[in-house]
Protein backbone atom coordinates (compact mmCIF):
# COMPACT_ATOMS: atom_id res chain seq x y z
CA UNK A 1 0.00 0.00 0.00
CA UNK A 2 1.06 3.47 -1.03
CA UNK A 3 1.27 5.90 1.72
CA UNK A 4 0.36 9.36 0.50
CA UNK A 5 2.73 12.40 1.27
CA UNK A 6 0.35 14.21 3.40
CA UNK A 7 0.78 10.77 5.72
CA UNK A 8 3.51 11.96 8.08
CA UNK A 9 2.74 15.48 8.19
CA UNK A 10 -1.26 14.71 9.31
CA UNK A 11 0.29 11.64 11.89
CA UNK A 12 2.89 14.08 13.41
CA UNK A 13 0.00 17.14 13.53
CA UNK A 14 -2.01 14.49 15.30
CA UNK A 15 0.67 13.46 17.94
CA UNK A 16 1.42 16.83 18.82
CA UNK A 17 -1.93 17.76 19.61
CA UNK A 18 -2.54 14.68 21.58
CA UNK A 19 0.95 15.55 23.42
CA UNK A 20 -0.74 19.45 23.87
CA UNK A 21 -3.75 17.45 25.42
CA UNK A 22 -1.47 15.37 27.81
CA UNK A 23 0.57 17.87 28.99
CA UNK A 24 -2.47 20.02 29.62
CA UNK A 25 -4.05 17.30 31.46
CA UNK A 26 -1.14 16.89 33.42
CA UNK A 27 -0.71 20.49 34.31
CA UNK A 28 -4.83 20.94 35.33
CA UNK A 29 -4.27 17.49 37.64
CA UNK A 30 -1.15 19.13 39.41
CA UNK A 31 -2.81 22.86 39.85
CA UNK A 32 -6.23 20.82 41.23
CA UNK A 33 -4.12 18.97 43.77
CA UNK A 34 -2.04 22.43 44.21
CA UNK A 35 -5.34 23.84 45.10
CA UNK A 36 -6.73 21.25 47.30
CA UNK A 37 -3.05 21.71 49.50
CA UNK A 38 -3.14 25.55 49.33
CA UNK A 39 -6.91 25.65 50.81
CA UNK A 40 -6.11 23.65 53.39
CA UNK A 41 -5.43 25.98 56.78
CA UNK A 42 -4.72 23.81 59.43
CA UNK A 43 -1.81 24.25 61.60
CA UNK A 44 0.27 21.63 59.97
CA UNK A 45 -0.27 22.32 56.62
CA UNK A 46 1.58 25.37 56.42
CA UNK A 47 5.17 23.72 55.09
CA UNK A 48 3.14 21.95 52.73
CA UNK A 49 0.70 25.27 51.46
CA UNK A 50 4.69 27.24 50.87
CA UNK A 51 5.58 23.93 48.66
CA UNK A 52 3.07 24.19 46.52
CA UNK A 53 3.45 27.80 46.29
CA UNK A 54 7.13 27.48 45.03
CA UNK A 55 5.26 24.66 42.68
CA UNK A 56 3.33 27.21 40.72
CA UNK A 57 6.57 28.76 39.77
CA UNK A 58 7.78 25.98 37.98
CA UNK A 59 4.18 25.68 36.43
CA UNK A 60 4.22 29.27 34.98
CA UNK A 61 1.10 29.39 33.23
CA UNK A 62 -1.81 31.88 33.47
CA UNK A 63 -4.17 29.13 36.49
CA UNK A 64 -1.10 29.24 37.99
CA UNK A 65 0.07 33.41 38.38
CA UNK A 66 -4.37 33.76 39.44
CA UNK A 67 -4.01 31.55 42.15
CA UNK A 68 -1.31 33.62 43.12
CA UNK A 69 -3.29 36.90 43.01
CA UNK A 70 -6.16 34.78 45.13
CA UNK A 71 -3.47 34.07 47.63
CA UNK A 72 -3.46 37.63 48.28
CA UNK A 73 -6.32 37.68 50.57
CA UNK A 74 -5.68 34.44 52.47
CA UNK A 75 -5.01 34.96 56.51
CA UNK A 76 -1.96 33.96 57.06
CA UNK A 77 0.99 37.28 55.79
CA UNK A 78 3.76 35.22 55.17
CA UNK A 79 1.68 32.87 52.44
CA UNK A 80 0.50 35.92 51.06
CA UNK A 81 4.08 37.65 50.76
CA UNK A 82 5.79 34.00 49.27
CA UNK A 83 3.10 34.30 46.39
CA UNK A 84 3.47 38.23 46.32
CA UNK A 85 7.25 37.38 45.73
CA UNK A 86 7.06 34.36 43.83
CA UNK A 87 4.76 36.22 41.04
CA UNK A 88 6.94 39.37 41.33
CA UNK A 89 10.24 37.33 40.91
CA UNK A 90 10.04 34.13 39.40
CA UNK A 91 6.89 35.25 36.53
CA UNK A 92 8.05 36.45 33.17
CA UNK A 93 6.64 39.24 33.33
CA UNK A 94 4.01 39.15 30.26
CA UNK A 95 1.50 42.04 28.35
CA UNK A 96 -1.13 39.05 29.48
CA UNK A 97 0.34 39.63 33.43
CA UNK A 98 -0.17 42.84 33.60
CA UNK A 99 -3.22 43.66 31.79
CA UNK A 100 -4.87 40.85 33.93
CA UNK A 101 -3.16 41.95 37.10
CA UNK A 102 -4.14 45.65 36.43
CA UNK A 103 -8.01 45.23 35.12
CA UNK A 104 -8.96 43.04 37.88
CA UNK A 105 -7.40 42.38 40.83
CA UNK A 106 -5.72 46.16 40.82
CA UNK A 107 -9.77 47.25 41.20
CA UNK A 108 -11.16 44.48 42.87
CA UNK A 109 -13.64 46.74 45.00
CA UNK A 110 -14.40 43.73 47.56
CA UNK A 111 -10.79 43.48 48.65
CA UNK A 112 -8.29 45.87 49.93
CA UNK A 113 -6.08 43.69 50.85
CA UNK A 114 -6.22 42.56 47.49
CA UNK A 115 -4.97 45.98 45.73
CA UNK A 116 -2.77 46.36 47.89
CA UNK A 117 -0.54 43.20 47.22
CA UNK A 118 -1.32 43.99 43.49
CA UNK A 119 0.41 47.56 43.83
CA UNK A 120 3.21 46.31 45.40
CA UNK A 121 3.90 43.52 43.13
CA UNK A 122 3.22 45.83 40.44
CA UNK A 123 6.07 47.90 41.60
CA UNK A 124 8.39 44.47 42.27
CA UNK A 125 7.39 43.97 38.26
CA UNK A 126 8.99 47.16 36.87
CA UNK A 127 7.00 47.69 33.89
CA UNK A 128 6.42 51.54 32.99
CA UNK A 129 3.61 50.66 30.97
CA UNK A 130 1.44 50.02 33.71
CA UNK A 131 2.00 53.71 35.51
CA UNK A 132 -1.79 55.16 33.74
CA UNK A 133 -3.47 51.96 34.88
CA UNK A 134 -1.69 52.62 38.40
CA UNK A 135 -2.71 56.50 38.27
CA UNK A 136 -6.54 55.60 37.03
CA UNK A 137 -6.69 53.20 40.26
CA UNK A 138 -5.29 55.73 42.28
CA UNK A 139 -8.05 58.36 41.15
CA UNK A 140 -11.01 56.22 42.70
CA UNK A 141 -8.80 54.24 45.58
CA UNK A 142 -10.62 54.60 48.47
CA UNK A 143 -8.40 52.76 50.80
CA UNK A 144 -5.86 55.33 52.57
CA UNK A 145 -3.01 52.21 52.67
CA UNK A 146 -3.87 51.09 49.17
CA UNK A 147 -3.80 54.74 47.83
CA UNK A 148 -0.28 54.87 50.17
CA UNK A 149 1.05 51.82 48.37
CA UNK A 150 0.05 52.84 44.71
CA UNK A 151 2.10 56.05 44.94
CA UNK A 152 4.82 54.30 46.27
CA UNK A 153 5.07 51.72 43.43
CA UNK A 154 4.12 54.66 40.89
CA UNK A 155 7.12 56.41 42.22
CA UNK A 156 9.38 53.35 41.87
CA UNK A 157 8.31 53.02 38.63
CA UNK A 158 8.66 56.84 37.19
CA UNK A 159 11.09 57.93 34.87
CA UNK A 160 12.18 60.47 32.35
CA UNK A 161 9.43 59.43 29.86
CA UNK A 162 6.72 59.75 32.34
CA UNK A 163 7.91 62.15 35.35
CA UNK A 164 5.79 65.46 34.46
CA UNK A 165 2.92 63.39 34.71
CA UNK A 166 3.81 61.77 37.60
CA UNK A 167 5.10 64.83 39.58
CA UNK A 168 1.20 66.42 38.93
CA UNK A 169 -0.31 63.17 40.44
CA UNK A 170 1.64 63.52 43.54
CA UNK A 171 1.71 67.19 44.00
CA UNK A 172 -1.80 67.12 43.49
CA UNK A 173 -1.76 64.08 46.10
CA UNK A 174 -0.21 66.94 48.49
CA UNK A 175 -3.54 68.25 48.95
CA UNK A 176 -5.20 64.47 50.28
CA UNK A 177 -5.95 64.79 53.73
CA UNK A 178 -4.62 61.54 54.39
CA UNK A 179 -1.20 61.10 56.00
CA UNK A 180 0.03 58.05 55.06
CA UNK A 181 -1.23 59.47 51.44
CA UNK A 182 0.58 62.83 52.09
CA UNK A 183 3.82 61.07 52.85
CA UNK A 184 4.40 58.41 50.48
CA UNK A 185 3.42 61.84 47.82
CA UNK A 186 6.35 63.50 49.09
CA UNK A 187 8.64 60.63 49.40
CA UNK A 188 7.95 59.88 45.68
CA UNK A 189 8.54 63.48 44.72
CA UNK A 190 11.94 63.26 46.69
CA UNK A 191 12.83 60.20 45.17
CA UNK A 192 12.87 61.78 41.46
CA UNK A 193 13.94 65.28 42.74
CA UNK A 194 12.14 67.34 40.55
CA UNK A 195 12.58 70.90 41.15
CA UNK A 196 8.84 71.84 40.52
CA UNK A 197 7.24 70.48 43.82
CA UNK A 198 9.82 72.06 45.99
CA UNK A 199 7.72 75.55 47.13
CA UNK A 200 4.37 72.69 47.55
CA UNK A 201 6.99 70.71 49.99
CA UNK A 202 7.99 73.75 51.70
CA UNK A 203 4.50 74.42 52.48
CA UNK A 204 4.08 71.44 54.28
CA UNK A 205 7.59 71.48 56.05
CA UNK A 206 5.66 73.83 58.65
CA UNK A 207 2.34 71.22 59.22
CA UNK A 208 1.37 70.96 62.73
CA UNK A 209 1.57 67.36 62.06
CA UNK A 210 5.48 65.82 63.11
CA UNK A 211 5.42 63.36 60.70
CA UNK A 212 4.28 65.56 57.77
CA UNK A 213 7.02 68.17 58.77
CA UNK A 214 9.61 65.55 58.15
CA UNK A 215 8.73 63.64 55.55
CA UNK A 216 8.76 67.28 54.09
CA UNK A 217 12.37 68.22 55.18
CA UNK A 218 13.87 64.98 53.87
CA UNK A 219 12.23 65.47 50.61
CA UNK A 220 13.45 69.06 50.80
CA UNK A 221 16.45 67.75 51.16
CA UNK A 222 16.84 65.39 48.49
CA UNK A 223 15.60 68.36 45.49
CA UNK A 224 17.55 71.23 46.84
CA UNK A 225 20.00 70.28 49.67
CA UNK A 226 21.96 73.47 49.58
CA UNK A 227 18.92 75.36 49.37
CA UNK A 228 17.20 73.48 52.51
CA UNK A 229 19.92 73.76 54.76
CA UNK A 230 18.69 76.46 56.74
CA UNK A 231 15.47 75.06 57.10
CA UNK A 232 17.04 72.20 58.46
CA UNK A 233 19.36 73.94 61.01
CA UNK A 234 15.82 75.73 62.22
CA UNK A 235 14.08 71.96 62.62
CA UNK A 236 17.33 71.70 64.86
CA UNK A 237 14.83 73.38 67.21
CA UNK A 238 11.56 71.62 66.66
CA UNK A 239 9.92 70.33 69.47
CA UNK A 240 9.21 66.86 67.80
CA UNK A 241 12.52 64.75 68.20
CA UNK A 242 11.20 62.76 65.02
CA UNK A 243 11.78 66.28 63.39
CA UNK A 244 15.20 67.01 65.17
CA UNK A 245 16.42 63.30 64.09
CA UNK A 246 15.49 64.18 60.28
CA UNK A 247 17.21 67.38 60.41
CA UNK A 248 20.37 65.96 61.30
CA UNK A 249 20.30 63.06 58.90
CA UNK A 250 19.74 65.81 55.74
CA UNK A 251 22.28 67.90 56.93
CA UNK A 252 24.55 65.57 56.30
CA UNK A 253 24.36 66.06 52.66
CA UNK A 254 26.15 69.33 52.38
CA UNK A 255 29.23 70.39 53.12
CA UNK A 256 27.30 73.33 54.92
CA UNK A 257 25.18 71.18 56.64
CA UNK A 258 28.30 69.63 57.96
CA UNK A 259 29.59 72.43 59.50
CA UNK A 260 25.96 73.29 60.97
CA UNK A 261 25.97 70.07 62.64
CA UNK A 262 29.55 70.55 64.23
CA UNK A 263 28.54 73.93 65.29
CA UNK A 264 25.76 72.37 67.59
CA UNK A 265 27.03 69.20 68.23
CA UNK A 266 27.20 69.84 71.83
CA UNK A 267 23.41 70.95 72.54
CA UNK A 268 22.68 67.67 70.28
CA UNK A 269 24.20 64.76 72.13
CA UNK A 270 22.61 66.64 75.29
CA UNK A 271 19.70 66.20 73.73
CA UNK A 272 16.94 64.67 75.93
CA UNK A 273 15.89 62.12 73.87
CA UNK A 274 18.16 59.61 73.78
CA UNK A 275 17.36 58.63 69.91
CA UNK A 276 18.59 62.11 68.93
CA UNK A 277 21.39 62.34 70.88
CA UNK A 278 22.50 58.71 69.32
CA UNK A 279 21.73 60.75 65.97
CA UNK A 280 24.32 63.34 66.62
CA UNK A 281 26.86 61.16 67.82
CA UNK A 282 26.98 58.64 64.55
CA UNK A 283 26.65 61.89 62.39
CA UNK A 284 30.02 63.05 64.26
CA UNK A 285 31.36 59.77 62.82
CA UNK A 286 29.89 59.80 59.60
CA UNK A 287 31.73 63.73 59.14
CA UNK A 288 35.07 61.65 59.78
CA UNK A 289 36.76 64.88 61.23
CA UNK A 290 39.51 65.72 63.97
CA UNK A 291 36.99 67.81 65.63
CA UNK A 292 34.26 65.26 65.66
CA UNK A 293 37.18 63.01 67.63
CA UNK A 294 37.68 65.86 70.59
CA UNK A 295 34.07 66.74 70.88
CA UNK A 296 33.50 62.77 71.64
CA UNK A 297 35.91 62.20 73.86
CA UNK A 298 35.75 65.65 75.88
CA UNK A 299 32.21 64.73 76.25
CA UNK A 300 32.54 60.83 76.93
CA UNK A 301 33.31 61.35 80.59
CA UNK A 302 29.93 63.35 80.93
CA UNK A 303 27.43 60.97 78.82
CA UNK A 304 24.79 59.26 79.90
CA UNK A 305 25.67 55.56 80.05
CA UNK A 306 23.11 54.48 77.47
CA UNK A 307 25.54 56.90 75.32
CA UNK A 308 28.54 55.03 75.96
CA UNK A 309 28.36 52.43 73.22
CA UNK A 310 27.56 54.76 69.91
CA UNK A 311 30.01 57.07 71.19
CA UNK A 312 33.46 54.46 71.51
CA UNK A 313 31.86 52.94 68.50
CA UNK A 314 31.85 56.27 67.03
CA UNK A 315 35.27 57.25 68.27
CA UNK A 316 36.65 53.39 67.12
CA UNK A 317 35.50 54.22 63.69
CA UNK A 318 37.17 57.10 63.37
CA UNK A 319 40.46 57.01 64.61
CA UNK A 320 40.78 53.45 63.51
CA UNK A 321 41.68 52.26 67.29
CA UNK A 322 40.19 49.32 69.17
CA UNK A 323 40.78 50.37 73.18
CA UNK A 324 38.01 48.37 74.55
CA UNK A 325 34.91 50.00 76.16
CA UNK A 326 36.89 51.61 78.98
CA UNK A 327 36.76 55.18 79.29
CA UNK A 328 39.90 55.68 81.46
CA UNK A 329 42.03 54.39 78.72
CA UNK A 330 40.16 56.41 75.83
CA UNK A 331 41.04 58.98 77.87
CA UNK A 332 44.32 58.52 78.57
CA UNK A 333 45.03 57.97 75.18
CA UNK A 334 43.46 61.25 73.77
CA UNK A 335 45.51 63.31 77.09
CA UNK A 336 48.52 62.22 74.72
CA UNK A 337 47.32 62.36 71.28
CA UNK A 338 45.37 65.25 71.41
CA UNK A 339 47.56 67.57 69.13
CA UNK A 340 48.04 64.31 66.58
CA UNK A 341 45.05 62.69 65.99
CA UNK A 342 44.10 61.65 62.31
CA UNK A 343 41.14 60.13 61.14
CA UNK A 344 41.49 56.70 60.08
CA UNK A 345 40.10 56.27 56.04
CA UNK A 346 38.08 52.87 56.62
CA UNK A 347 35.41 54.29 59.25
CA UNK A 348 34.84 50.25 60.00
CA UNK A 349 37.10 49.67 63.39
CA UNK A 350 34.97 47.78 66.23
CA UNK A 351 35.42 48.75 69.45
CA UNK A 352 35.03 44.91 71.16
CA UNK A 353 35.94 42.23 69.32
CA UNK A 354 39.28 40.95 70.19
CA UNK A 355 39.53 43.12 73.03
CA UNK A 356 40.55 41.89 76.79
CA UNK A 357 37.40 42.24 78.94
CA UNK A 358 34.70 44.73 78.61
CA UNK A 359 34.82 47.74 80.99
CA UNK A 360 33.71 51.26 81.54
CA UNK A 361 35.16 53.68 83.62
CA UNK A 362 37.33 51.11 84.85
CA UNK A 363 34.69 48.50 85.70
CA UNK A 364 33.22 45.52 84.41
CA UNK A 365 30.00 45.43 82.24
CA UNK A 366 27.67 42.78 81.27
CA UNK A 367 28.34 40.79 77.93
CA UNK A 368 26.14 38.01 76.09
CA UNK A 369 28.22 36.05 74.29
CA UNK A 370 31.42 38.55 74.12
CA UNK A 371 28.88 41.38 73.24
CA UNK A 372 28.69 44.53 75.72
CA UNK A 373 25.54 44.96 77.21
CA UNK A 374 25.62 48.22 77.44
CA UNK A 375 22.45 50.16 77.85
CA UNK A 376 20.36 49.97 80.98
CA UNK A 377 17.28 48.94 78.87
CA UNK A 378 18.00 45.19 77.52
CA UNK A 379 15.65 42.78 75.69
CA UNK A 380 17.07 39.78 74.69
CA UNK A 381 15.12 37.35 72.32
CA UNK A 382 16.34 33.82 71.74
CA UNK A 383 15.02 31.25 69.65
CA UNK A 384 13.61 28.07 70.45
CA UNK A 385 13.25 25.88 67.04
CA UNK A 386 13.44 22.60 67.35
CA UNK A 387 17.11 22.96 66.05
CA UNK A 388 18.28 24.26 69.30
CA UNK A 389 17.97 21.09 70.54
CA UNK A 390 21.02 20.01 68.44
CA UNK A 391 24.89 20.41 69.34
CA UNK A 392 26.65 23.70 69.52
CA UNK A 393 28.99 22.40 66.64
CA UNK A 394 30.37 18.58 65.52
CA UNK A 395 33.29 18.56 67.03
CA UNK A 396 35.29 19.93 69.46
CA UNK A 397 39.15 21.40 68.98
CA UNK A 398 40.78 18.18 69.86
CA UNK A 399 38.22 16.24 67.66
CA UNK A 400 36.16 14.81 70.43
CA UNK A 401 32.14 14.90 69.99
CA UNK A 402 30.56 18.10 71.29
CA UNK A 403 27.53 17.34 73.69
CA UNK A 404 26.36 20.49 74.71
CA UNK A 405 23.09 21.61 72.69
CA UNK A 406 22.70 25.09 71.36
CA UNK A 407 20.05 25.69 73.74
CA UNK A 408 21.75 24.91 76.74
CA UNK A 409 24.38 27.17 75.56
CA UNK A 410 22.08 29.91 75.44
CA UNK A 411 20.47 29.25 78.54
CA UNK A 412 24.03 29.26 79.88
CA UNK A 413 24.94 32.31 78.50
CA UNK A 414 21.77 34.12 79.41
CA UNK A 415 22.28 33.45 83.26
CA UNK A 416 25.30 34.60 83.24
CA UNK A 417 24.64 37.86 81.57
CA UNK A 418 21.65 38.18 83.91
CA UNK A 419 23.84 37.75 87.06
CA UNK A 420 25.85 40.41 86.45
CA UNK A 421 23.24 43.31 85.06
CA UNK A 422 22.85 45.95 87.57
CA UNK A 423 19.53 46.47 89.91
CA UNK A 424 19.15 49.96 87.58
CA UNK A 425 18.96 47.69 84.99
CA UNK A 426 15.42 46.80 83.42
CA UNK A 427 15.12 43.72 81.01
CA UNK A 428 12.72 41.37 79.13
CA UNK A 429 12.71 37.82 77.36
CA UNK A 430 11.44 37.22 74.18
CA UNK A 431 10.86 33.73 72.81
CA UNK A 432 11.32 33.15 69.08
CA UNK A 433 8.56 31.18 67.96
CA UNK A 434 5.19 30.68 67.03
CA UNK A 435 4.46 28.02 69.14
CA UNK A 436 5.42 29.96 71.82
CA UNK A 437 2.83 32.69 70.98
CA UNK A 438 0.14 29.56 70.42
CA UNK A 439 0.39 28.88 74.11
CA UNK A 440 0.60 32.36 75.42
CA UNK A 441 3.92 32.05 76.80
CA UNK A 442 6.25 34.73 74.28
CA UNK A 443 7.47 36.94 77.27
CA UNK A 444 8.79 36.90 80.64
CA UNK A 445 7.50 39.78 82.14
CA UNK A 446 4.16 42.00 80.58
CA UNK A 447 6.91 44.68 80.39
CA UNK A 448 10.44 45.00 81.33
CA UNK A 449 11.24 44.68 84.97
CA UNK A 450 14.58 45.93 87.15
CA UNK A 451 17.27 43.26 87.50
CA UNK A 452 16.53 42.25 90.89
CA UNK A 453 17.04 38.48 91.58
CA UNK A 454 13.92 37.57 92.00
CA UNK A 455 12.74 39.20 88.64
CA UNK A 456 16.15 37.30 87.46
CA UNK A 457 15.25 33.87 88.83
CA UNK A 458 11.21 33.81 87.65
CA UNK A 459 12.91 34.77 84.04
CA UNK A 460 15.46 31.53 83.91
CA UNK A 461 12.22 29.58 85.35
CA UNK A 462 10.61 30.92 82.70
CA UNK A 463 12.71 29.92 79.94
CA UNK A 464 13.85 26.81 81.21
CA UNK A 465 10.61 25.50 81.87
CA UNK A 466 8.74 26.78 78.53
CA UNK A 467 11.74 24.72 76.62
CA UNK A 468 10.58 21.99 78.52
CA UNK A 469 7.45 22.28 76.95
CA UNK A 470 8.54 22.83 73.50
CA UNK A 471 11.47 20.15 73.40
CA UNK A 472 9.40 18.21 71.08
CA UNK A 473 9.12 20.75 68.23
CA UNK A 474 10.46 18.81 65.19
CA UNK A 475 10.36 21.96 62.95
CA UNK A 476 9.10 25.36 64.52
CA UNK A 477 8.25 28.22 62.86
CA UNK A 478 10.91 31.38 62.98
CA UNK A 479 8.92 34.86 63.59
CA UNK A 480 12.16 36.57 63.47
CA UNK A 481 10.36 39.86 62.20
CA UNK A 482 7.62 39.87 64.79
CA UNK A 483 9.64 39.19 67.47
CA UNK A 484 11.85 42.21 67.16
CA UNK A 485 9.34 44.80 66.99
CA UNK A 486 7.93 43.62 70.06
CA UNK A 487 11.48 44.00 71.36
CA UNK A 488 11.39 47.14 69.88
CA UNK A 489 7.90 48.49 71.16
CA UNK A 490 9.59 47.72 74.81
CA UNK A 491 9.49 51.30 76.76
CA UNK A 492 12.73 53.24 75.97
CA UNK A 493 14.45 49.87 75.24
CA UNK A 494 18.09 51.02 74.00
CA UNK A 495 19.59 46.96 73.34
CA UNK A 496 18.28 44.02 71.73
CA UNK A 497 20.18 40.60 71.72
CA UNK A 498 19.04 38.66 68.65
CA UNK A 499 20.24 34.85 69.08
CA UNK A 500 18.80 32.40 66.64
CA UNK A 501 20.20 29.38 64.10
CA UNK A 502 17.89 29.57 62.09
CA UNK A 503 15.88 31.27 58.91
CA UNK A 504 12.34 33.77 59.29
CA UNK A 505 9.77 31.08 58.30
CA UNK A 506 6.81 32.76 60.07
CA UNK A 507 5.43 36.29 60.55
CA UNK A 508 4.54 39.40 59.41
CA UNK A 509 7.10 39.13 56.54
CA UNK A 510 9.87 36.73 55.76
CA UNK A 511 11.49 37.81 52.87
CA UNK A 512 15.22 39.43 53.71
CA UNK A 513 14.79 42.43 52.34
CA UNK A 514 10.96 43.70 53.18
CA UNK A 515 12.04 42.42 57.21
CA UNK A 516 14.99 45.02 56.85
CA UNK A 517 13.13 47.34 55.08
CA UNK A 518 10.82 47.81 58.10
CA UNK A 519 12.88 47.00 60.70
CA UNK A 520 15.17 50.00 59.87
CA UNK A 521 12.02 52.60 59.46
CA UNK A 522 10.94 51.30 62.59
CA UNK A 523 13.30 51.96 64.29
CA UNK A 524 14.24 54.95 62.94
CA UNK A 525 13.35 57.18 65.40
CA UNK A 526 14.15 54.67 68.16
CA UNK A 527 17.48 53.71 67.45
CA UNK A 528 17.88 51.08 69.35
CA UNK A 529 21.03 48.73 69.06
CA UNK A 530 20.34 45.30 67.92
CA UNK A 531 23.20 42.79 68.48
CA UNK A 532 22.91 39.52 66.80
CA UNK A 533 24.22 35.78 67.65
CA UNK A 534 24.26 33.46 65.05
CA UNK A 535 24.24 29.59 66.96
CA UNK A 536 24.23 27.36 63.87
CA UNK A 537 25.38 27.21 60.19
CA UNK A 538 22.84 25.08 58.12
CA UNK A 539 19.74 26.88 57.83
CA UNK A 540 21.41 29.92 59.04
CA UNK A 541 20.18 32.98 57.39
CA UNK A 542 23.52 34.89 58.02
CA UNK A 543 23.41 37.65 55.81
CA UNK A 544 19.77 39.07 57.45
CA UNK A 545 21.76 38.32 60.76
CA UNK A 546 24.25 40.62 59.24
CA UNK A 547 21.94 43.41 57.91
CA UNK A 548 20.22 43.75 61.43
CA UNK A 549 23.10 44.18 63.19
CA UNK A 550 24.56 46.50 60.31
CA UNK A 551 21.59 48.78 60.29
CA UNK A 552 21.71 49.55 63.96
CA UNK A 553 25.04 49.38 64.40
CA UNK A 554 25.56 46.38 66.15
CA UNK A 555 27.57 44.00 66.23
CA UNK A 556 27.09 40.27 64.81
CA UNK A 557 28.59 37.61 66.37
CA UNK A 558 29.07 33.65 65.01
CA UNK A 559 29.15 31.27 67.44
Amino acid sequence: MKTSIYTLPLVFLLFCCLSGLIAQDKENEQLSEIKRTLSDRTYGSYWNRLRAIKRLAKINSKDSYIILVQLFNDPESPIRETALMTLGQNFTCTKEILDYLTSIPLVNPKSAQERFYTAWVLGILRDTTTIPSLISALERETDEKVASRIIDTIGELADESNLPKVEEILIKRLQDYRPLVEISSMNALARHGRRDAYPHLLKRAHSSKAMIRYSALSALSEIKPEESVSYLESALQDSASEVRIVAIESLLKTEKGKQIILKNALDLVRDKNRAVAVTEVRALKDIRQTQSVKMLLEYLPRAPITLHYDIICSISGLTGLQLGFDTKIWLNWYEANKDKIEVSSSGEASAFLGTEGKTISGMTIPTFFDIPAAGNRIVFIIDFSGSMKYSAKESDSDGSPVRERKIDLAIKELENTLKTLKEDTRFNIIILSTEATRIGKRKAFQTMLPALADNKKQALNFIKSLWDRLEDIRRGRGDHYDALIEALSEPEVDTVFLLSDGSPTYGTYIYDDNIIENIYNYNLFKKVVIHTIITGKKGTDVELMKKLSGISNGICLPR
